[in-house]
């Protein structure tokens, strides 16, 4: 085989490879938009644009649950953390997964989504 011909087809295959890993990245997984039980109280939701709500008041004594809400299509992961001091960690979050914790002291607790970074409150009364 001529090399002018070897040179063609490995750069036919290289466009391929590039054409298939940009279309495999931009591609987004079909994942719906998920409803928590409606029985639960205080729910906080997850999604790829904002957390809601940002701030949260419950008396001493209650649970909060984070609920991912994400269909971003892309891993979709959320992870709440405690922060100044506040031990939380929800791990890995999937899509329609949720996370509770229950508030057994007063004071305000700071908390951050860390797959996005956006920040939110509990103020425990």
């Amino acid at each position: 085989m001529k090399k002018e011909n070897i040179n063609a087809i490995i750069i036919v295959g290289v466009i391929i490879l590039i054409i298939s890993a940009v279309f495999l990245l931009n591609r987004k997984a079909d994942v719906k938009k998920y409803v928590p039980d409606p029985s639960i109280e205080n729910v906080i939701f997850v999604n790829e644009k904002k957390v809601y709500p940002e701030e949260l008041n419950i008396s001493f004594g209650e649970s909060v649950t984070w609920f991912n809400n994400r269909s971003d299509g892309r891993t979709g992961l959320a992870r709440i953390k405690g922060a100044k001091g506040f031990e939380l960690d929800s791990q890995d979050l999937l899509p329609g997964q949720m996370y509770t914790y229950q508030f057994n002291k007063t004071g305000e607790y700071e908390w951050v989504d860390v797959i996005r970074f956006f920040p939110g409150k509990i103020i425990v009364r």
